[in-house]
């Protein structure tokens, strides 16, 4: 039997250089880092403002803690010379 298509799917973007703090400029602002990604296929169903707000909070810490990680391994390079 096969697996009905999925047609309520949220995406939210995540985004490199969120708030522009970074002084690299060889990255873009707002760049694409990935997605987030919900679905519900089980039954009709419509996001409520809630679940937008609390998809864009995720997709916004992630970012955080990947800049962060970023940074981390940036300074672990200028450590080392």
């Amino acid at each position: 039997m096969a697996t009905p298509f999925c047609s309520l799917v949220l995406i939210v973007p995540i985004l490199q250089n969120l708030n522009s703090h970074q002084q690299n400029e060889a990255v873009a602002p707002n760049q694409l880092w990935g997605l987030v990604i919900a679905h519900h296929c089980d039954r009709p169903h419509h996001w409520v403002d809630f679940e937008l707000e609390l998809m864009q909070q995720l997709a916004d810490q992630i970012s955080i803690a990947l800049a962060q990680a970023q940074l981390r391994l940036m300074l672990r390079g200028r450590k080392a010379e």
